[in-house]
């Protein structure tokens, strides 16, 4: 169409040079040709406009569908290595690899592998395991953080020959940090680990030359248990034992649980200067997590004899570290 018009101006002129030359000389012709030539020119500019502006469309179109389809890509991609970083990680669970673990984790569920390894250094408690699992789903990413569904059930051998299935299932939630993505969280027991692992930094209390300090808290409703680690520092000149066996937990509904466990480190003599770490496991009556106060049990001499009763420790959850 431009082409068309540009060549009928030039046919115009053209026609209009020949008259001039023929004598066609009457300014009235000559005016009416110049008008004519005139609004040809408007017509061309406006036509010129409509292209230009229909070109702009066409080229904005294409970016809009280029950039489309990169986001697109960029879904499936992610999709693609959100799936790949599950499935890596609950290989490396079968395997109790914790180091490859580690490479798949990050916040709580970092915090959940440094526990189980913890665990599993101190004792061996399946002679054999294998893992069924699911296909992970991606349910949703927004921007560096995405949502889906994990499955993978444990099947395991303990050391009595004795076999036992560990399920987990559920909700899944994953960032990516440093251009990499991690499992943050999952579900455990019914529960995300951020709403049952609870770590704490300097949580605890200093009486008669002791300094007794909570280092973490796992709860676990499913089970109706609660299970802490603790340290307990000797400043005083005495030995003593401190009778673990007695000591409690209390709950938000008053109840008193008993001491179920105690690892061999918190039934040890504490020497002067020195501080045990261990674990306690209680019964949990509470129907949820909760703030809780902690009864050390009293502190004995090599004699026998209680040089001081309990201490206690008050634990506010909201002490704990969140991420």
């Amino acid at each position: 169409m431009r082409k068309f018009l540009k060549s009928l101006f030039i046919i115009l002129v053209i026609t209009i040079l020949i008259m001039v030359l023929t004598g066609c000389t009457n300014n009235t012709r000559i005016e009416e040709l110049e008008k004519n030539i005139i609004k040809l020119q408007e017509e061309l500019s406006e036509k010129d406009k409509i292209i230009l502006e229909l070109q702009f469309k066409d080229t904005m179109t294409e970016q809009s569908l280029d950039t489309e389809e990169n986001i697109d890509d960029t879904t499936n991609n992610d999709e693609e290595l959100i799936k790949e970083t599950i499935n890596k990680y609950i290989e490396a669970v079968e395997t109790q690899n914790f180091f490859k673990q580690k490479e798949y984790v990050a916040k709580y569920a970092l915090d959940l592998v440094n526990l189980k390894e913890e665990e599993y250094k101190k004792s061996s408690y399946s002679k054999s395991r294998n893992v069924d699992k699911q296909e992970p789903r991606v349910e949703k990413i927004e921007n560096n953080k995405a949502e889906g569904f994990m499955s993978f059930s444990e099947h395991l051998v303990a050391n009595d020959n004795s076999e036992y299935d560990l399920i987990t299932e559920g909700k899944v939630l994953l960032e990516k940090i440093k251009g990499t993505w991690k499992i943050v969280d999952y579900t455990r027991k019914n529960y995300l680990i951020s709403e049952m692992l609870y770590l704490f930094e300097n949580v605890g209390v200093d009486k008669n030359n002791v300094n007794v300090t909570i280092d973490r808290a796992l709860f676990s409703l499913y089970d109706k248990y609660i299970v802490l680690k603790i340290s307990l520092t000797n400043n005083s000149d005495k030995l003593f034992w401190v009778d673990v066996y007695n000591s409690k937990i209390i709950g938000a509904d008053k109840i008193q649980n008993k001491c179920v466990y105690a690892d061999s480190n918190m039934s040890s003599e504490i020497i002067q200067d020195a501080t045990i770490i261990g674990v306690l496991q209680y019964d949990w009556s509470n129907p949820s997590t909760g703030n809780f106060k902690f009864y050390t049990g009293d502190f004995i001499d090599k004699d026998g004899y209680t040089i001081f009763k309990d201490i206690m420790v008050e634990i506010d959850l909201n002490y704990a570290i969140r991420y």
